[in-house]
């Protein structure tokens, strides 16, 4: 769950809402100067892979489905606990992408493998002492990287063993497949791995205060300046940095735009619930009869300050 303290309220946004948002991005992203997915190098038909990137991004967070339903709530306010609670648990975050890689492979092997290489991105950090650059998340930041203790790294070592072993087994699948082979191509496979992880992060940064301001302090959903290095233009060898300002009133300005529509409507279905200390049993009450509200934000291309 993302969790955002707001005055007297609790905001919180589901993981497979924040996912649902990163899609909505994913299926507006391309115009005349970016690339749609798909795109990226020549394919038979590009839009039959185009249609499962965006799936793939779109449920990039299947594996906490299960969680969400039954979240563990915290003492302190009776709410379902923050993601940066929740993920202090390795072994079971672990878990939930053991859950959710797998859920579609049997139909979507490419969504499943994308978010195989996701789950690696995230985790390679630990074990490794540098990561490429070009697949720093950027949840990361420009320069900070996970400091580990030793049972963490070798955690982290065999979790990385075994989305491996999965990568190349969807990898074999795929490439058995007359219509699919070229998909996993690097041409094609780097610039959309890369892509789940920038739209996971401006998703993120509209659902959350997650992703850290580039400068100065993080404030909250919407309201920090960061920037989204090796971004794919029109193929992977032609890379980009995306400054994203924010200009008030829910707008946030990209430079360059990538979208198709400019302003570029977002949504992000939230709860508010009241931040006071209630008993947790009462907890599936008070979740549902909560009234959704949907929090209008806004991308374009016109920015007041792009320093």
């Amino acid at each position: 769950m993302l969790k955002t303290e707001q005055n007297s309220m609790t905001r919180l946004v589901s993981q497979p809402d924040h996912a649902a948002v990163s899609g909505y991005l994913a299926a507006h992203w391309g115009n005349k100067d970016f690339v749609k997915p798909g795109y990226y190098a020549a394919v038979p038909d590009p839009e039959v892979l185009r249609a499962e990137v965006v799936f793939g991004i779109a449920q990039h967070d299947n594996g906490w489905w299960e969680w969400e339903a039954t979240p563990e709530l915290g003492s302190q306010d009776g709410l379902p606990l923050g993601l940066t609670q929740v993920v202090r648990n390795r072994q079971a975050g672990m878990d939930r992408w053991r859950h959710g890689i797998p859920r579609f492979q049997k139909n979507r092997p490419y969504a499943s493998l994308l978010v195989s290489l996701h789950a690696y991105w995230l985790y390679a950090p630990t074990p490794e002492d540098s990561v490429e650059r070009a697949f720093r998340h950027p949840l990361f930041g420009a320069d900070s990287t996970p400091d580990p203790d030793e049972a963490e790294r070798q955690e982290a070592e065999q979790f990385l063993r075994e989305l491996k072993v999965i990568q190349d087994t969807l990898m074999s699948r795929l490439q058995a497949d007359p219509v699919m082979a070229g998909w996993v191509e690097p041409d094609l496979l780097q610039p959309h791995a890369r892509l789940v992880q920038l739209l996971d992060g401006m998703s993120l940064a509209l659902c959350s205060a997650l992703i850290p301001a580039g400068a100065g302090e993080t404030r909250g959903p919407g309201q920090n300046s960061f920037d989204l290095p090796d971004v794919p233009r029109r193929g992977w060898h032609d890379r980009i940095t995306i400054k994203v300002r924010p200009q008030g009133h829910r707008r946030l300005s990209c430079q360059p735009y990538p979208f198709d529509t400019d302003p570029l409507p977002v949504l992000v279905p939230a709860k508010f619930l009241p931040s006071d200390v209630v008993d947790e049993r009462f907890f599936p009450v008070r979740w549902n009869a909560a009234l959704p509200e949907l929090v209008p934000y806004e991308f374009c291309s016109v920015s007041n300050d792009l320093v």
